[in-house]
């Protein structure tokens, strides 16, 4: 303390030069009317500098160096924004016609008149339009027999006599009493299995692939073909959607502005109901629902790409929930559509022409229409629409050597890995990590 005292004292006494000086530096450039002592204190230097910046701003705007700058500001805006909005429907437009030419399904056809942007918004990181696991499902599972006449435990749950398990209960009973029961439906991992058997094997111990005879029994049944249409419509209200034409299989989002924001922030947040929302489709496609998929990936684009509300959506949408729909020119549509809103925009585009010839061929030259009534075969990887750089991914093994129109062989970016495997159960837990979610015990394989 003694030591700052004596410097303080020290500072106190020195010859105010430094102020002077800086007070001449001052009044070169800004020379003033008004003359400062040279005793000033620092405080009266710095304030003399502010009035002789003031004093001088008005001569410096007069200069005509500001004068063209202010000019040019002032200038009229341009047409950047319209030329922008011209391009962005011609885009749009673009890709409509590319579209039409594989189908006219007007699911689709009301998403494109419906979308807006050309922004990406889909980061594909590798040829999932191919992922193997997806299609040995669209192949009806060749590798599996699926013919054990003793496991009945679907056709008897479906059929109202046996209760699902563990914590479940009677299908008409869970209908009733777990509707809208959000809480319920987000930390129940048991019950999904049960309410959408599909050909693989879940995470719950207790429930049982399902066996060929149970599809068809089921969809034989009409009771059953409600049950199952009963479950889809708790879970689409539980992701913030209703099912609004049973014959068409349009959805829409819930009307109740609230409840659907919940809904959407909700599966914003749990990734474990992407991989219900893989399940549930493969089921539809399964039971001769496969007509009520593409409306459910419309209405999933729509809000990915158009609104943002379920943007977190999009890996999971364009690497599994696509490749579900059994439809192929639908699918191949719908992969357009991501493929055109993703770093691949101008590749497709370029392409277009090409591609809108070859999907004009006469029926039989190019891939036919996938049946409404159960899985169909995979298709060639000649008719991907999008082109990279290096590295080709293979047909289906089933298929022989593509031979198609090389404007639309399949190529991804260099260093890329291609799937080539069907995937194991381990990358059910690949797909959660990417979403930053745990897995909870008990959630479905997709």
């Amino acid at each position: 303390v003694c030591l700052m005292g004596i410097q303080l004292s020290k500072m106190a006494s020195e010859p105010p030069r430094k102020a002077a000086k800086s007070q001449r530096s001052i009044t070169s450039y800004f020379p003033s009317n008004k003359t400062i002592p040279p005793t000033i204190h620092r405080s009266a230097t710095l304030s003399s500098s502010a009035t002789s910046i003031e004093t001088a701003a008005p001569e410096m705007q007069r200069t005509p160096t500001l004068q063209a700058a202010t000019a040019s500001v002032e200038k009229p805006p341009t047409n950047d924004v319209a030329d922008d909005e011209q391009t962005t429907t011609q885009r749009l437009e673009l890709l409509k016609r590319l579209v039409q030419s594989k189908t006219n399904n007007p699911a689709i056809i009301s998403l494109l008149d419906a979308l807006t942007t050309d922004e990406p918004v889909f980061r594909l990181r590798s040829a999932r339009f191919h992922n193997a696991d997806l299609e040995r499902y669209r192949d009806d599972y060749p590798d599996k027999s699926l013919s054990n006449p003793k496991m009945t435990k679907n056709i008897r749950f479906y059929s109202n006599t046996l209760p699902s398990s563990p914590k479940g209960g009677l299908i008409d009973t869970v209908h009733k009493d777990w509707y809208r029961s959000y809480a319920l439906l987000e930390r129940h991992h048991g019950y999904i299995q049960w309410w959408f058997p599909i050909h693989e094997k879940g995470m719950s111990y207790e429930s049982q692939v399902l066996q060929r005879h149970e599809r068809h029994a089921i969809q034989n049944s009409e009771a059953c073909r409600k049950r199952l249409i009963r479950s889809y419509e708790i879970m689409l209200d539980f992701y913030g959607f209703t099912l609004q034409d049973k014959a068409t299989g349009e959805i829409v989002p819930l009307s109740d502005v609230k409840r659907r924001e919940e809904r959407f922030y909700n599966l914003s947040c749990y990734g474990h109901n992407y991989l219900r929302i893989t399940r549930i489709s493969k089921c539809l496609g399964l039971h001769g629902y496969s007509h009520y998929q593409t409306p459910m990936m419309a209405a999933f684009l729509y809000q990915i790409i158009e609104t943002g509300n379920l943007s977190t959506c999009a890996s999971s949408c364009a690497d599994y929930w696509l490749g579900t729909v059994l439809d192929n020119n639908e699918r191949r549509a719908l992969e357009y559509i991501v493929l055109f809103y993703s770093k691949y925009q101008s590749n497709l585009l370029d392409q277009a022409d090409s591609i809108i010839l070859k999907n004009q061929q006469p029926e039989g030259e190019g891939e036919s229409e996938a049946s409404q009534d159960g899985p169909s075969s995979p298709s060639s990887a000649a008719d991907s629409p999008y082109q990279g750089t290096d590295t080709t991914v293979p047909s289906s093994p089933a298929q022989s050597p593509t031979t198609g129109d090389p404007t639309e062989q399949v190529e991804i970016e260099e260093g890329m890995e291609t799937e080539q495997n069907a995937r194991d159960s381990d990358e059910l837990d690949t797909e959660a990590a990417s979403k930053s979610v745990d897995e909870p015990t008990g959630s479905v394989s997709p």
